[in-house]
């Protein structure tokens, strides 16, 4: 907010787009654009915040408050009413705008918001002289005008306006998105409570097949495997390909895990129909590249088995519910297939950790999932989409890669650590909750997608069996930085890098 009419526009189209695409959903459910709450926010938050810093300013400066392409003194009220009539105009207009925007297609709103930041910008730049240095017209003609930061007090009331609307706005948009979240029948909790969870830590000391086999045989899980394999028609293995390149070490499931998994599967039951599983997580990173030569595509090809590109092929719509809502999905996840979720024990700039949880959002298709899926409800910062995916697809066996781990700002960004472990378990909460005991995080709560869990009452007391998961790794794995924005910097600057480095 600049607080120059004619740039205001802009930015009052922006906040209005903003505004009915970060609650899109929210206004789908509640069935009008208008007769809600969400659109009485907009008005309100504009009266409140925006309108006295735009008055005020006009009040002190009316010349410099129309860029000096108009004398304010020349004109008559009416016509000063009307334009400031029209930042309501225009806050209705973008908020009408990005809602059918994005009601013609999801993403396009957010697409809408982007364009009209950009146009902004450009405006700044274009009239640097006009917006930012303060006066009347006739000391902007003969440059005595005064540069804005060069003035305290103007200063004050334009960017301390600023930021108290913004974070007001981040706050509103924050606390209608958490509407959203799925909330769980009492019913469905005590379910999972009741049944029994087994977490069982190997190390790896001889070949991986012998690893993964003692961790799964502390619990049962190779008779729990075999009767799964006689039950389900087809095996989806939901590997991890994310973080570009090929064949990346702590960053990717290991080929050797892989292998000894589907040598595992062809013991229990030769003829399962096996599929290797995974979504383009950038769409720079297109998989068709990323596995040409890679030893991932050399077992996939030995073994005999099928890659299964979840972006490509039959797709249906499924209602997740909660945040994540409608989406579309590959149509083999929903012929009842047996899901062996094989995640890399990951520090994440963001989440903190990847585990078993996040890397199940990999059967979600859109290549763009930050910009997709992320943004469902204005930001998803506690992980709400993962629960969603875990409540409708949860894996049925999870084997965690722990030959290597990335620590420091992962994923991209981070640095390998061999570690030479596997875990197993019939529950992907329970993984992922020693997981990060082994990775150091004393406290799960953390781990903003295991407090969310925990807050809904998805709280699991596990039976950990092996080794002991506080000294299973030896030296701390160093942790991303505490400033998430830092961390989510370092990696979209180390995903830049990638790209440019492979294409």
């Amino acid at each position: 907010m600049i607080t120059t009419i004619p740039a205001d526009y802009i930015m009052m189209f922006i906040v209005g787009s903003l505004f009915s695409v970060s609650t899109f959903d929210n206004i789908i459910k509640c069935g009008y654009l208008f007769k809600n709450k969400y659109f009485l926010t907009l008005i309100v938050f504009q009266t409140v915040f925006c309108m006295p810093v735009a008055l005020l300013c006009y009040l002190l400066y009316p010349d410099w408050c129309w860029m000096y392409w108009i004398e304010a003194g020349s004109l008559a009220f009416p016509i000063v009413f009307f334009a400031f009539l029209m930042y309501y105009f225009f806050s209705i207009l973008g908020y009408v705008a990005g809602f059918n925007a994005e009601r013609k297609k999801r993403g396009n709103g957010l697409k809408l918001v982007s364009i009209s930041l950009l146009i902004f910008l450009i405006f700044c730049l274009l009239n640097f002289k006009n917006l930012f240095f303060v006066g009347d017209i006739e000391s902007f003609k003969n440059n005595s005008a005064k540069f804005l930061l060069a003035m305290p007090g103007l200063s004050a009331i334009v960017f301390g306006g600023m930021i108290i609307a913004l974070l007001v706005l981040i706050l509103i948009l924050l606390h209608f998105g958490k509407e959203l979240d799925f909330k769980p029948a009492e019913k469905m909790i005590s379910s999972y409570l009741k049944f029994e969870k087994y977490v069982g830590i190997s190390k790896v000391n001889e070949d991986i097949l012998t690893a993964i086999k003692n961790s799964l045989k502390m619990w049962g899980g190779i008779e729990y495997l075999r009767k799964l394999l006689y039950e389900k028609p087809l095996v989806i293995i939901k590997v991890n390909l994310a973080g570009g390149g090929k064949d990346k070490n702590g960053t990717q499931t290991s080929p050797d895990v892989l292998s000894a998994v589907i040598d595992l599967i062809r013991e229990l039951k030769k003829d399962a129909k096996i599929y290797i599983a995974e979504s383009p997580s950038i769409v720079w990173w297109n998989l068709k590249t990323l596995l040409e030569g890679s030893r991932i595509m050399k077992v996939i090809m030995d073994k005999g088995v099928e890659f299964l590109n979840l972006s490509e092929g039959k797709m249906v719509e499924h209602n997740f519910g909660g945040r994540l809502g409608i989406e579309k999905i590959h149509q083999k996840l929903l012929e009842n297939p047996l899901i062996i979720d094989l995640p890399v024990p990951k520090m994440h700039g963001f989440y903190r950790m990847s585990g078993a949880l996040k890397n199940m959002f990999g059967i979600l298709p859109e290549p763009m999932k930050l910009r997709r899926y992320h943004t469902k409800g204005f930001a998803d910062v506690s992980g709400m989409v993962f629960i969603d995916i875990w409540r409708n697809f949860p894996p049925h066996i999870v084997i965690v890669d722990g030959t290597f781990s990335c620590e420091g700002d992962g994923p991209v960004t981070g640095k390998v650590r061999k570690t030479d472990f596997i875990i197993s378990s019939n529950d992907a909460i329970s993984a992922d909750v020693v997981l990060c005991r082994i990775m150091g995080f004393k406290r799960p709560e953390k781990i903003p997608y295991l407090k969310s869990l925990f807050s809904l009452g998805f709280r699991p007391e596990p039976v950990i069996l092996g080794e002991n998961p506080e000294t299973l790794i030896k030296g701390k794995l160093k942790k991303p930085h505490l400033l998430r924005s830092y961390s989510m910097l370092k990696n979209l600057f180390g995903i830049l890098k990638e790209h440019l480095k492979t294409s």
